[in-house]
């Protein structure tokens, strides 16, 4: 429970950060990714062993996110770490859903702003709000929030 605690505050944190000025400071980033990427550790620790195909499934949707911030530029590297690192810490069903659940939310935003014409087609949206918010939405569904 308390790292659902930890991945909450650390993602709602970075979203406002995000939202606030459409960056994340280093600083942000390496703390709330040292807190996410120490209960893996933690669960090594107590359980005497870590799922190498729960944790190498959970790195994925991070992967992805990362190779297109490179390869594109069409996303922020910021996001892609975030991904790996809550990846880590949540495993990989659950970080599935969360990504998908947050970008079936973002293309419904877009969508809705587009139809507007709040936006163009070329502007960027921040993506940390919207992990969040899917990270809620599938908490809630599962219980865990």
């Amino acid at each position: 429970m308390w790292m659902r605690l930890v991945e909450g505050v650390c993602l709602c944190v970075m979203s406002a950060e995000d939202i606030r000025k459409r960056t994340i400071p280093l600083w942000m980033l390496a703390g709330c990714c040292a807190a996410l990427g120490m209960y893996p550790l933690w669960r090594l620790v107590r359980t005497g062993g870590l799922e190498v195909r729960n944790v190498t499934g959970a790195l994925i949707p991070g992967i992805v996110l990362l190779a297109v911030s490179v390869l594109t530029h069409k996303a922020g590297y910021a996001d892609g770490i975030v991904l790996l690192f809550l990846g880590m810490a949540c495993g990989a069903e659950r970080i599935v859903q969360v990504f998908l659940c947050s970008l079936l939310l973002m293309s419904g935003v877009s969508i809705l702003l587009l139809l507007g014409k709040k936006v163009q087609k070329t502007t960027a949206l921040p993506f940390l709000p919207f992990l969040f918010a899917g990270w809620l939405i599938c908490g809630l569904t599962e219980g865990f929030v």
